[in-house]
């Protein structure tokens, strides 16, 4: 069996095409990797989400991997882009939103993950670990495949 490998980086900030760049000379020079995990602040501003994303959603560009990032620090994306991370979903061909909680599978790799995009500490689980844990145990949790 093949190992999978997942390419992970922290903090885009909205510079994706800074981002991608790095990524494609990283998988040409060490991959091939199955996708992109994005775990810090990939879109950066808010209100600038949408013109950031508009070349890729219009195929003017596309990313060198299948990119998934978590839910914004802040809590959503705007509207037009996704009507709300708890859920995630597809912001442009090849670039997906995850959510703000959940478990996937990511190219055969079971992903469990909780976003900063909670505002409030009172939203956060008291215990992070035992939640991932309690939803990996969830039936069908292993049937979102990406």
């Amino acid at each position: 069996m093949a190992a999978t490998k997942v390419l992970v980086a922290g903090d885009v900030n909205g510079q994706l095409d800074a981002c991608f760049a790095r990524v494609a000379t990283v998988n040409s020079a060490h991959g091939p990797f199955s996708c992109l995990l994005c775990v810090g602040d990939f879109l950066g501003e808010p209100e600038d989400a949408a013109a950031l994303l508009a070349p890729y959603k219009a195929g003017e560009r596309s990313p060198p991997l299948p990119t998934y990032f978590l839910g914004p620090p802040g809590g959503a994306l705007p509207t037009e882009l996704l009507a709300s991370t708890d859920a995630g979903g597809l912001v442009a061909p090849g670039i997906t939103c995850l959510g703000a909680a959940g478990i996937h599978v990511l190219s055969g790799l079971k992903v469990a993950f909780i976003s900063g995009a909670q505002r409030e500490a009172e939203q956060l689980p008291p215990d992070g670990v035992a939640e991932l844990k309690r939803l990996s145990q969830l039936p069908g949790a292993d049937t979102t495949h990406t």
